[in-house]
């Protein structure tokens, strides 16, 4: 995959009310597995009654994809905040990066999640504020 070939899409949607870490955890394994053989990196975050996901990898891969996790059950009402080419990938560490904000920083990821809905140049790439949100709250975690 050539680096034109790079594709984003950041979302965000409302948490369905059962999701526990015994969920999220599901979702980091079976995203893994099948992030990891579709070649497709990204973050997902939860806090504030929603999920904020970055996805990144071939376009022809991250919209099947997402076809498939907008219907999934466990969250509704997807809004799709950015999709488009990337010069890179700002997620290449994770085939799926997971992290639960709630104890911590329940406002943090609402807060990101309305400022890329009024995305502007300014605020730079989707993806890296994402992936910027996610090591914070990592590291805030790590430390607690």
């Amino acid at each position: 995959m050539t680096t034109n070939d790079l594709f984003q899409l950041v979302y965000v949607s409302q948490a369905g009310d059962d999701v526990d870490l015994w969920t999220l955890e599901a979702i980091r394994r079976e995203s893994e597995a099948n992030n990891a053989r579709l070649g497709v990196t990204g973050v997902l975050l939860l806090g504030g009654g929603c999920f904020l996901q970055l996805l990144e990898g071939p376009r022809d891969v991250i919209a099947p994809l997402y076809g498939k996790i907008a219907i999934d059950p466990r969250h509704f009402q997807p809004i799709v905040l950015y999709a488009g080419p990337a010069k890179g990938r700002t997620a290449g560490e994770w085939h799926m990066g997971v992290i639960d904000a709630r104890p911590s920083q329940p406002g943090a990821v609402l807060e990101l999640a309305e400022r890329l809905e009024a995305y502007d140049e300014s605020i730079g790439s989707p993806g890296a504020a994402m992936v910027s949100l996610f090591r914070e709250l990592t590291q805030a975690k790590q430390s607690a």
